[in-house]
């Protein structure tokens, strides 16, 4: 049974670490505009997801000045 579930781990995994080197260029993005970079995190970049790190960062501020 272990070894079954090992492939999916090993894809989440792989899928987290991914997110997270994506999520790092946008943080990376908005540090360059003097934006926080803390805007975007784990729990909200899903909202983000098929746009580049350049236009998820226009998008958070997009969205922080509109509020």
């Amino acid at each position: 049974m272990t070894e079954l579930s090992k492939p999916k781990s090993s894809m989440e995994r792989l899928e987290r670490m991914i997110r997270a080197s994506w999520l790092v260029e946008i943080q990376k993005e908005l540090i360059k505009r003097d934006e926080n970079p803390l805007l975007v995190n784990l729990d909200n970049c899903h909202l983000f997801e098929r746009l580049t790190p350049q236009q998820a960062a226009d998008a958070v501020i997009k969205l922080l000045h509109t509020k």
